[in-house]
């Protein structure tokens, strides 16, 4: 699994975001921040830092390198007068299980400290919640975004990670008899 993460991703402008990246996963990645600016790491970054002056939404894309293979995500970072969560309020989410196959279900856990009004779950794949445990599904394999977002009053903090869903079939053979047909594998 791959994860890119930021410290922050809506603020007021000049907002100084910090990027976050697993490095031990891929052999390099380019970051295309929106704004015109990018910046290509090698798998020794881990943490790197821009600076948005200007409001605006930017779509910050991530081209990561692994086995060879690229692999594209894309996430909003929203520069405005939108005001930051308390530092009361700590999270973080996570899934299981660690290792995900198409059309089958996975489960999110938020873990918040602190109160807050709402959170919403967007998925990568064009679904979200607002439950604070969702169960998701994938339909094809690949990287997808995911963000959850926690709000309290007009503030907000959203957290991003990028969930592979893998196209490596190592599940039972009564499992991938029934996803067969919908991934094309010949049995």
């Amino acid at each position: 699994m791959i994860e890119f993460e930021t410290d922050i991703q809506n603020g007021i402008a000049p907002l100084t975001v910090n990027f976050y990246s697993d490095a031990s996963c891929f052999n390099g990645a380019t970051y295309e921040f929106g704004d015109g600016d990018f910046a290509i790491i090698d798998n020794s970054t881990t943490i790197f830092e821009h600076t948005y002056s200007e409001p605006g939404t930017y779509y910050v894309t991530v081209i990561s390198y692994e086995s060879n293979i690229e692999q594209k995500a894309t996430f909003p970072i929203v520069i405005d007068g939108a005001t930051h969560l308390p530092e009361d309020i700590v999270f973080d989410f996570s899934w299981s299980p660690d290792i995900n196959y198409p059309n089958t279900p996975i489960q999110f856990t938020s873990n918040i400290e602190g109160e807050y009004d709402s959170l919403e779950w967007l998925f990568g794949n064009y679904t979200t919640s607002t439950n604070p445990n969702p169960l998701a599904t994938y339909r094809y394999y690949g990287y997808y975004p995911m963000t959850l977002t926690v709000k309290r009053g007009t503030a907000s903090k959203t957290k991003m990670k990028v969930i592979k869903i893998t196209n490596s079939d190592t599940r039972p053979p009564e499992l991938v008899m029934l996803f067969a047909d919908e991934l094309c594998i010949e049995v």
